[in-house]
C-alpha cells in the first residue's frame, strides 16, 4: 500500500447537520480511513459539540468556534483565544494534505492559510453550480458580489481547483477558474440499501401496487423546486400517483395546504430515507442547481430513477444511457408530463430504475473518487 497520509479536510459543516457536502466528507473520510490514511475534518461547531473527537466511526473532528449565522447556514468564524488555540495545536501536528470544501465560507480561507503556513499546495473542491441563493432577490444582489470577493481571496493562494462534477467544473470559469479535475460525489450501493429501515411507506400511506409512488427527499428550500413540484400535482388528479415529500425547510408552510393526492411524513432519518426510496417508483427533483445531487445517487441506488433537470451530477450517474427521467425545465407542466410518463409504462421505469442502479454500482463508487484525491495530493 502506498504510504499513508494525513489529510485536513476542511468543510464549514459537518455532521450532525444535514447536507450534501457534510455527507460527502463524511463518506470520503470513512473510505480513506479503510484506505490506510488519515483524514481530520476540520469543521464550524455550529452544535456546541465537543471541539475536538473521534467519532464512532473513527473520523478524527476538530470543531472550531464560530457564529452560526442563518440558523447555522453561514458559520463565521469566531476568533479569539480559544480558536488560536486550536489552530496552534493543529499547526504543531503534521500534514501531508489539505482538502477544502467549497470556496465561499471564511472557513475556506482559515483552510487555505492552514495549508500556506503547513507549506502545502490546497485541493479546493467546488461543489455548486450556480450562485448562492437565500431565496431573496435583493440578498441574492449582495450574496453574488460577496462570493466573487471572497472567490478572488481565495485565488490568491493559489490552490489546486476541482469540482465533484462537470458542471462544477464547468462554473468555475464564471470566476476565472480553469478546475483540472473532478473529484465526484460517489455511493456504496450495498451499504445504503441494507442500511434502511423496516418503515413500509406503502402500507403508512395507504399507496396500492397498481399506483405510482413517487416522492421527494430533500430541503425544503426554493431553489429544490418543490413549489413547482406541488402546483404539478394539482394537475394530476386523474392520474393514478401518490407523491411523498419527506424533509423541512424555510417553505415548511407550504404543507400545510398541499393536493390530496400528496403526503408530508417530515424529515426522516437516513434509514427511513432509504426505505423510502426502495419504496418509490420514481424521484420526483425539480432542482434548480446542483454540484452533484446526493439524493439523485440515493434514489439510484435504490433502483428508483429520477424526474430531474440536467444539474450537476446527472452526466456522472446516466452517462448516455437512458435511465431517467430528463426535464427541459422545472415548470409545474413539464414536471406534470413527466410523472404522466413514469406512471404510463411501470415496466419501463422499474428498468429504468435497473440500468442507472448498474451504472452508479459500478461507477459512483467511494473508492474512485478517493484514490483520485489521494493521486493529486502526491502530484
Amino acid at each position: 500500500m502506498a504510504e499513508a497520509l494525513r489529510i485536513a479536510i476542511f468543510s464549514a459543516q459537518y455532521l450532525p447537520h444535514i447536507g450534501g457536502v457534510e455527507s460527502y466528507t463524511r463518506n470520503l473520510a470513512v473510505t480513506l480511513i479503510g484506505m490506510g490514511h488519515k483524514p481530520v475534518v476540520v469543521t464550524c461547531n455550529c452544535d456546541s459539540l465537543p471541539s475536538r473527537e473521534v467519532t464512532d466511526d473513527g473520523i478524527e473532528v476538530v470543531r472550531l468556534p464560530c457564529f452560526p449565522l442563518l440558523g447555522g447556514r453561514f458559520p463565521v468564524s469566531r476568533f479569539g483565544r480559544a480558536y488560536r488555540s486550536m489552530l496552534r495545536a493543529l499547526d504543531g501536528e503534521c500534514f501531508d494534505g489539505v482538502l477544502v470544501n467549497t470556496r465561499f465560507y471564511p472557513h475556506s480561507i482559515c483552510g487555505l492559510r492552514f495549508a500556506r503556513r503547513h507549506h502545502l499546495t490546497p485541493i479546493v473542491l467546488d461543489h455548486g453550480s450556480q450562485y448562492l441563493t437565500f431565496g431573496n432577490a435583493v440578498l441574492d444582489v449582495f450574496v453574488r458580489a460577496y462570493e466573487h470577493i471572497i472567490t478572488s481571496i481565495a485565488k490568491r493562494f493559489h490552490p489546486v481547483f476541482c469540482g465533484v462534477s462537470k458542471k462544477s467544473l464547468d462554473w468555475l470559469r464564471q470566476f476565472g477558474i480553469s478546475g483540472i479535475d473532478i473529484l465526484p460525489n460517489a455511493i456504496d450501493v450495498d451499504a445504503y440499501c441494507s442500511n434502511a429501515s423496516n418503515r413500509d411507506f406503502r402500507a403508512e400511506l395507504g399507496v396500492g401496487t397498481d399506483s405510482v409512488l413517487a416522492c421527494f427527499v430533500g430541503r425544503l428550500i426554493p431553489e429544490k423546486g418543490i413549489d413547482s413540484l406541488l402546483a404539478a400535482m394539482k394537475q394530476l388528479n386523474e392520474t393514478p400517483v401518490k407523491l411523498v415529500v419527506a424533509g423541512d425547510g424555510p417553505l415548511r408552510e407550504l404543507m400545510d395546504s398541499t393536493p390530496e393526492n400528496v403526503s408530508y411524513v417530515g424529515p426522516l432519518r437516513p434509514a427511513d430515507v432509504s426505505s423510502l426510496l426502495q419504496a418509490a417508483d420514481v424521484l420526483c427533483l425539480p432542482t434548480r442547481s446542483e454540484g452533484f445531487c446526493t439524493t439523485l445517487l440515493e434514489s439510484s441506488a435504490c433502483g428508483t430513477p429520477a424526474i430531474i433537470p440536467l444539474v450537476g451530477g446527472v452526466d456522472e450517474v446516466f452517462g448516455e444511457e437512458d435511465c431517467g427521467f430528463l426535464l427541459d425545465g422545472c415548470a409545474p407542466d413539464q414536471i406534470a408530463e413527466a410523472i404522466r410518463v413514469a406512471c404510463a409504462s411501470k415496466a419501463e421505469t422499474r428498468r429504468k430504475g435497473r440500468l442507472v442502479q448498474s451504472r452508479v454500482r459500478e461507477y459512483c463508487t467511494w473508492g474512485n473518487t478517493a484514490e483520485r484525491l489521494v493521486e493529486l495530493l502526491g502530484a
